[in-house]
């Protein structure tokens, strides 16, 4: 209840014109719901270039017909009905298909990764550390007898495994170490 106060006092009011301040809600929300430039535009009515050019340029006006529209879009009048059309009936959140343990971790690495968003060096070192500690813990499993791993693993995934790390080992002994991190794209 709380919150809907809050929310009440501080609602934009747009009046058709894409100031810098309006495109920067405009790109924050879009952002915060996950939707990419077509999936909002979609919603709003309008062909995802529109949208785009409403969020960075340069379109410097609105027809009137979307300005009520855009101003709910901002104030999160429609968060909710755009959460449930666009990702809880289709796909399940990346951290439920986690187990709790590692869904924390994960958290953790990219709250500590968003922190040092100015110092890239901090960034590199951060994943090349992630990296190396999850190379190292899949070279122990491989390393582990079968029985060991008993019911742990498929087979087919210890095969994926061992491959990836043999892959690894083959690049390293000829000094064409890869420049990417081993799970790219998990933390970026």
């Amino acid at each position: 209840m709380e919150r809907q106060d809050k929310a009440l006092k501080h609602r934009i009011s747009f009046d058709g014109r894409f100031t810098d301040q309006v495109r920067r809600l405009l790109r924050r929300k879009r952002v915060e719901l996950g939707l990419p430039y077509h999936r909002a535009a979609r919603f709003l009515g309008v062909n995802w270039s529109t949208f785009r050019k409403w969020e960075l340029g340069p379109t410097e006006n609105c027809e009137l017909y979307y300005r009520a529209k855009l101003e709910s879009f901002i104030n999160g009048d429609y968060d909710n009905q755009l959460l449930e059309l666009y990702h809880r009936r289709h796909t399940r959140s990346y951290s439920e298909l986690l187990p709790n343990p590692i869904s924390e971790c994960m958290e953790r690495v990219t709250n500590a990764y968003r922190l040092c968003r100015q110092r890239p060096e901090l960034r590199e070192g951060l994943l090349e550390k992630v990296d190396c500690a999850a190379l190292a813990a899949l070279q122990k499993l491989i390393s582990m007898a079968p029985d060991e791993l008993a019911g742990q693993f498929l087979a087919d995934e210890l095969e994926d495994v061992a491959a990836t790390s043999k892959q690894e080992q083959v690049a390293k002994t000829r000094g064409k170490e890869r420049k990417t991190p081993l799970f790219a794209g998990q933390f970026r």
